[in-house]
């Protein structure tokens, strides 16, 4: 399925490569069927979500770039797997116990990846992650970030935790990409979060053998512009305004929050 692009991100002087990625939660890799299912994923990246301590399962599918187990040993988790392109880790950072954020080069091309799990739909650990990916990542690479998973907060304007989100990401110049349809059976709590690098063609939903579809998604990946910083909204002054929303004595839910982001917004120009 079509979705639209983006706007257009600052100039390049190399072509944008093409970038395929499979997501899907499996509720653990434990047995051949689901082994199978994973191998018959398309793309060069697998990013796999609820692994359930399976790396060795995993380990079979292909080349195991980054994995996330809970030390408790239970339950979570997260795999992303390489299939068809020369990737390696530059370098990463903790999120949280199923996830880390890593940045990857990938035929020459440099790329954020974060493979993520929020097990409890929490905007608070939301939060969180965006600001240890604020910390972490330069300025000059924030255009080069993809945030992909199971984010268990259900995509519908009705709810508020979704649109919470989406002012999260508007604050931190990302995107939300979502499917139009179900990814469970009755929500769709699997997407992909992106910057300006990262430009999306195509996606397709396949039916599983989970409680969670996969999702196939085409993309369009840019060169980090390294010698001048990507123009993107002034994020000191996003996240500023966004702690001061949850600081605020007045907000007591969600609907005081997102009140008066909007009333800030028009009040910046991100």
């Amino acid at each position: 399925m079509k979705i639209p692009k983006p706007s257009k991100g600052p100039s390049q002087n190399r072509d944008p490569i093409p970038l395929v990625i499979s997501q899907w939660n499996g509720r653990s890799i434990q047995n051949e069927t689901k082994i199978n299912y994973v191998r018959s994923l398309p793309g060069d990246l697998i990013a796999l979500q609820e692994i359930w301590q399976r790396v060795k399962e995993v380990e079979t599918i292909g080349t195991l770039v980054n994995y996330k187990v809970r030390p408790e040993g239970n339950g979570g988790g997260t795999a992303t797997i390489g299939k068809y392109c020369r990737i390696h880790i530059v370098s990463k950072f903790s999120i949280n116990k199923d996830t880390d954020a890593i940045k990857v080069a990938i035929n020459n091309y440099y790329l954020w990846l974060v493979n993520v799990y929020i097990h409890d739909g929490s905007i608070s650990k939301i939060q969180k992650m965006l600001g240890k990916m604020r910390h972490e990542i330069p300025i000059n690479e924030w255009g080069a970030i993809l945030i992909i998973g199971d984010f268990n907060i259900n995509a519908d304007e009705h709810n508020n935790n979704f649109r919470l989100l989406k002012s999260l990401c508007k604050g931190m110049g990302l995107a939300l990409q979502i499917t139009t349809e179900n990814t469970t059976e009755k929500s769709r709590l699997d997407y992909v979060i992106t910057s300006t690098l990262i430009r999306i063609n195509e996606y397709k939903v396949h039916k599983s053998i989970s409680d969670h579809k996969a999702i196939t998604w085409s993309f369009n990946l840019s060169p980090i512009c390294k010698p001048t910083p990507i123009v993107i909204p002034d994020r000191e002054l996003a996240t500023a305004a966004t702690m001061h929303s949850i600081l605020n004595k007045k907000v007591k839910d969600t609907q005081d929050f997102l009140t008066i982001m909007k009333k800030l917004e028009k009040k910046i120009e991100f």
